[in-house]
């Protein structure tokens, strides 16, 4: 007969006592995030502050799809479980629709220790790795549930955050001295070139995301386009002025799918002034699938449909929206005024 391990009595002891939650709430987050098809990724819990509350052991169930992400394990190294006896086991159970397609998988994660947790942070990491799916594919992985258990007095109360998980293919390159372009080939087969016309881009980081056919979780509120074949945010270290040509280069694969005409195809650039679109003055080069613009600063950009809701070159910020920033620029220098340390 096999003999049990005594840490897996103590932890199974632990999660059946009789939960009585009290009033305090303790806030569970489970922040979005976005990967690489393949990649590995260790998503944070984050907690609040469990400093007094007796709190020395815990259940965690998760729901995920599947068929975009698969579990990998937990890590909580520097974590504040950190030393805990944790445990997870096979799926524990298979949700499926009431048509009987697949819906998610469900898995249970639990930990105890003698001592009890002091602070808040990152609790623990939860592991998955990214199946090969679309750029733009997205899914919600779900703290289905979690218990929080304390030696000491009651349960309490959690309040919990899930998940949006996005596929994206995220790229960093850093710009060699003397050199005045760059280039990110991506999984959609998709490319960007950047070349420099002016400024100097030495020694810079460039750092270009490309998000598909859906705009990620973390740009919410911003209007996302019926047909687009690529979003893709361009950011860089770059601390002087430049004047740059971005080429985007695209497929007949990629404008099918999204439903664009190439004749119909435009670059438009978000505008976090109007809080809208904007539509580039393009050059399009139809024999090498690609189109390219002319640029003195880097943001959210979507290789789109000309015909969609856009600011077209040269049309003015609506005036309603520029009074609007004009004010908010105004009382947020006299707020900084106000409270600034040297008054």
């Amino acid at each position: 007969m096999k003999k049990i391990p005594p840490y897996f009595i103590f932890i199974c002891l632990f999660l059946i006592q009789p939960a009585n939650v009290y009033s305090t709430v303790i806030n569970v987050l489970f922040p979005d995030t976005t990967a690489k098809v393949n990649e590995v990724l260790y998503i944070p819990v984050i907690v609040d502050d469990l400093t007094g509350l007796g709190i020395s052991g815990f259940g965690i169930t998760v729901k995920y799809d599947s068929t975009i992400v698969d579990w990998v394990g937990i890590k909580n190294t520097g974590t504040l479980t950190n030393g805990f006896m944790t445990l997870y086991g096979p799926v524990l159970e298979i949700v499926y629709d009431d048509k009987n397609n697949y819906e998610a998988n469900i898995r249970k994660i639990s930990g105890a220790a003698t001592n009890s947790i002091n602070g808040g942070g990152v609790f623990i990491y939860l592991g998955f790795t990214v199946k090969d799916n679309p750029l733009g594919t997205s899914t919600t992985i779900e703290l289905y549930e979690v218990s929080l258990q304390s030696t000491t007095q009651e349960y309490p109360a959690v309040s919990i955050s899930h998940s949006a998980f996005y596929i994206s293919d995220t790229q960093e390159k850093i710009i060699d001295s003397g050199v005045d372009s760059v280039s990110f080939n991506f999984t959609d087969s998709s490319k960007i070139e950047i070349s420099f016309t002016s400024g100097d881009p030495s020694n810079s980081t460039i750092n270009v995301a490309n998000y598909g056919s859906e705009i990620p979780p973390q740009y919410s509120g911003i209007q996302q386009f019926s047909s687009t074949a690529g979003y893709y945010n361009v950011k860089s270290s770059i601390e002087n002025s430049f004047q740059a040509e971005l080429k985007f280069f695209y497929t007949d694969e990629l404008l099918q799918s999204a439903n664009i005409n190439e004749a119909d195809i435009t670059i438009a650039k978000y505008d976090s002034t109007s809080l809208k679109w904007r539509e580039f003055d393009t050059v399009q080069d139809t024999i090498n699938n690609s189109i390219s613009v002319t640029t003195d600063s880097f943001s959210l950009w979507a290789v789109t449909d000309k015909n969609d809701t856009l600011l077209k070159p040269g049309d003015p910020v609506p005036v309603e929206l520029s009074a609007l920033r004009s004010e908010e620029r105004r009382v947020g220098k006299e707020c900084r005024s106000r409270w600034s340390p040297y008054h």
